[in-house]
């Protein structure tokens, strides 16, 4: 069989901490045995956070990096006084711009950029271009570059783009204008759209008639353990009280992934059941906004919430593993999600408490035996759930709590290699019909 090759736009990549930079790159590292040689372009990210492991997988990729001179989804440290006065100044002429702009800012680095795209484009020789969003101006550009190259283009909504319950960003109406516009020509454009749940890829079908027949849904893939081993000084497992009931939340706490239904799960709680209450420890990962610590400090339930630096990629197995519970939440209006640390969750033996409101995550958690969800409007059931929990450790121990481990069947199938071969699936059934 010869090799076919996929280029595959992807703003986001490993060594990126991100969600959609994990996606990709599950895919990316698999698709070789499949039968496609993955050409990923990319835009460049300079704090390299990679594992000593994915610098190995990166090393066997063919990895195009287009760099930028402003990237506003990293965050300086220390930055002086002059510095954070001159960036509020930046940032509102910036807020400005994006709230103006369609699709999002990051468009206006591909225009730059774009005969240089179509250079790499070109001499990949791709049968295939994949992207994926958001940012959604990589659709665009993948499709774009589709059309001139006269190659299939599979398009990736990683989120709903204008059929999200909560916008990611201030829209003006112009922009949202233009949203809508180009996000039915991406559709229309598009050989296959994948969605990442089935919630999704029913609300989009019943809103876009070009959509019939050619959609389907990859979930996110659980982690695949490419990492060594080890043990830090500075894990944060080593903050983890046995006496506690340790909630793991793996993740910021922020606009998308709100404090506020962990927090009012935790004041039901403290109405129900005082000593309970005392014993809980909702342990999260990066420095929530203010927005978020001023909810906790408005509800007093502050002391339960313990904020640490962002992991290293070799330790996230072992705090998921070494955690009572683990938390799936998000916004409540972000009804169409599944969200992706769901996936990691699940290859654990920890029980997992979910509030957020897709049903099919209530779905899938039954399914896997996984723990339990609570419905919105059910957050009362969810600190009952807590209750019982935190009190079975102090009378069993923590081992009670385990829950009955994924068979090797079910771990390959949420798998990042199971993912890799249905996507390679799609890209057979185009290039055969093409």
């Amino acid at each position: 069989m010869s090799m076919k090759s996929v280029l595959m736009i992807s703003p986001y990549f490993v060594p990126r901490r991100r969600v959609g930079a994990l996606r990709t790159f599950k895919f990316a590292i698999h698709l070789k045995d499949y039968g496609y040689n993955p050409v990923i372009l990319t835009i460049k990210d300079d704090q390299r956070l990679a594992s000593e492991a994915e610098k190995k997988l990166l090393s066997e990729l063919d990895v195009i990096e287009l760099s930028s001179p402003v990237d506003r989804t990293v965050q300086k440290k220390n930055r002086t006084d002059k510095e954070e006065n001159s960036g509020r100044l930046t940032g509102n002429i910036a807020d400005w711009i994006d709230r103006h702009t369609p699709s999002d800012t990051w468009i206006y680095f591909y225009l730059f950029h774009y005969f240089k795209v179509m250079r790499y484009a070109v001499s990949s020789k791709p049968d295939i271009v994949w992207a994926t969003g958001d940012p959604w101006s990589s659709l665009v550009l993948g499709s774009l570059v589709a059309r001139k190259l006269s190659v299939p283009f599979v398009c990736d909504f990683r989120d709903p783009w204008t059929r999200s319950g909560i916008s990611l960003r201030d829209r003006s109406s112009f922009s949202r204008y233009w949203d809508k516009k180009l996000e039915e020509n991406v559709l229309r454009l598009a050989s296959k759209v994948v969605f990442t749940s089935g919630t999704a890829e029913k609300d989009y079908l019943e809103n876009f008639n070009s959509l019939e027949g050619k959609t389907c849904v990859i979930y996110n893939a659980a982690n695949d353990q490419i990492h060594s081993k080890r043990e830090d000084s500075d894990d944060p497992v080593n903050s983890f009280k046995s006496g506690d009931l340790n909630i793991t939340f793996f993740g910021t706490f922020r606009r998308l992934s709100p404090i506020e239904p962990a927090a009012d799960i935790l004041t039901k709680l403290r109405d129900q059941s005082p000593e309970s209450f005392s014993k809980v420890k909702i342990h999260s990962f990066g420095e929530p906004d203010a927005e978020q610590l001023s909810y906790i400090r408005l509800q007093e339930v502050e002391e339960q919430f313990i904020f640490h630096q962002k992991v290293k990629p070799e330790q996230g197995a072992r705090v998921l593993q070494q955690s009572d519970v683990l938390l799936l939440s998000t916004h409540p209006e972000r009804g169409n999600i599944v969200p992706a640390k769901l996936w990691d969750y699940l290859i654990t033996d920890v029980p997992i408490l979910s509030i957020v409101p897709n049903p099919e995550v209530e779905e899938i958690i039954k399914e896997f035996q996984a723990g339990e969800h609570a419905r919105p409007g059910e957050l009362a059931n969810a600190a009952g759930i807590i209750s019982e929990w935190a009190s079975k450790k102090t009378v069993e121990g923590a081992k009670s709590l385990r829950r009955e481990p994924l068979s090797d069947a079910q771990k390959k199938k949420i798998g990042s290699r199971r993912k890799a071969e249905e996507l390679a699936g799609i890209f057979d059934q185009i290039t055969e019909h093409d």
